[in-house]
């Protein structure tokens, strides 16, 4: 069993207001009658990758929905995830009763995007300032080089856009570098 590495006064920037942002109804809608859905890749190395059960995208919600194992060790998990590819897009994360989140993007471009998910940490409470971070070497859930198929645009206002379909992945610098 990997170790959790504990900080205290952990400095994390929260995105406000995102869960009125997700698509009211999206989550109900996701389960029922969608054909199109792609099982995404875990990384075997990843600390929640004994806890999930899945992660599946589906392009017409513009969603990804995460679900954990039944007695999950990370029952809780704070999760982050973004696409990279032609732009760049941060994923909005609602969590739906006690195993399940649901993640929604919004990109310009349709196309294929390079998928990362990332756990920052294993049981999240927040306004907790003493928490355990998952470790780097770690945290990535989604396997290298996952891709998604977005096969609808959204209005996105400013983005960041890259000439090149490359992934890019979130850095992790161990300490004492």
């Amino acid at each position: 069993m990997r170790k959790l590495l504990c900080f205290a006064s952990v400095a994390i920037v929260f995105l406000s207001g995102f869960l009125s942002e997700l698509v009211e109804g999206a989550e109900d809608t996701f389960l029922r009658g969608v054909t199109n859905i792609q099982h995404i890749e875990l990384n075997p190395d990843s600390e929640l990758y004994p806890d999930i059960e899945s992660i599946v995208h589906s392009p017409k919600h513009k969603l990804l929905r995460v679900v954990l194992k039944e007695n999950a060790r990370c029952s809780n998990p704070y999760l982050r995830g973004r696409l990279s590819g032609k732009a760049l897009a941060i994923i909005k994360w609602k969590k739906e009763g006690q195993r399940t989140f649901y993640g929604q993007y919004k990109v310009p471009f349709e196309g294929d995007f390079f998928l990362e998910i990332v756990t920052v940490f294993c049981n999240y409470v927040p306004d907790d300032m003493d928490r355990c971070l998952v470790p780097g070497e770690s945290f990535r859930v989604t396997a290298d080089n996952v891709e998604i198929k977005v096969t609808k645009a959204s209005e996105v206002r400013g983005y960041w856009e890259s000439p090149e379909h490359v992934p890019l992945y979130t850095r992790w610098q161990p300490q004492n570098c």
